[in-house]
């Protein structure tokens, strides 16, 4: 008798988990997507999913409708032959793209919004340049952050030239990408024995990061 009342019970979680299944919908390569391209899922924006590539110096934002159909592929010539970094912060009608790059001794971060169509909506604005005094291929400077409820985007970058100070240089900004503020915060190290990890930023723009020391198990924030 328990054995019958177990039966329907098992075929009701079947019928259950059938009806929670969820439909993936993927898109075919395109005839320009290598091995070497590089993705990143801007998201949905203006009802068009939009995919950022990357490949060998050329860059595009490819457009999809729900059904993951290609729309377009609009081809990104202005931006800098080498990019350093690309972060997207996306809302439901048009996405930010902040990247750097370097151009001789100096490290450029720059801003633009893209719209639906995966066009730039206007030219993008320079945030802030490091003079980094020497040439090199690939020099990281600034990171990015933002809220949970994406009303704040901090900018910042860490000078580290001395091992027992480490120099924040920070700009927050809105969702309209008005500056609210930025500083310059100095935080002592102890060396190369502590290192800053785990970077958060909240709905209210403070900043938030752990700092950890080698070997001690030591953490802070």
């Amino acid at each position: 008798m328990r054995f019958r009342h177990i039966l329907p019970f098992i075929a009701l979680m079947l019928c259950a988990s059938l009806a929670m299944a969820q439909k993936i919908t993927y898109s075919e390569p395109e005839r320009d997507d290598y091995k070497t391209t590089e993705f990143e899922i801007v998201g949905r924006v203006s009802g068009n999913i939009l995919v950022y590539k990357a490949d060998r110096g050329e860059y595009n934002i490819s457009v999809y409708d729900n059904g993951m159909q290609l729309l377009d592929r609009v081809k990104l010539d202005f931006l800098p032959k080498k990019l350093i970094s690309v972060d997207f912060v996306s809302y439901p009608e048009f996405s930010y793209m902040i990247y750097q790059f370097q151009r001789k001794d100096a490290v450029y971060s720059f801003v633009g919004r893209v719209n639906g169509k995966g066009q730039f909506m206007e030219a993008p604005l320079m945030i802030d340049s490091t003079r980094i005094g020497f040439y090199s291929k690939e020099n990281k400077i600034y990171s990015v952050e933002t809220s949970e409820d994406k009303n704040r985007i901090l900018i910042y970058k860490i000078n580290q030239d001395k091992e027992d100070n480490n120099v924040f240089y920070t700009f927050l900004y809105d969702s309209s990408f008005n500056l609210i503020n930025n500083s310059r915060v100095s935080l002592p190290m102890a060396g190369k024995k502590q290192f800053l990890n785990n970077f958060n930023l909240n709905n209210d723009g403070d900043l938030f990061f752990t700092k950890l020391e080698r070997g001690s198990g030591r953490i802070t924030s």
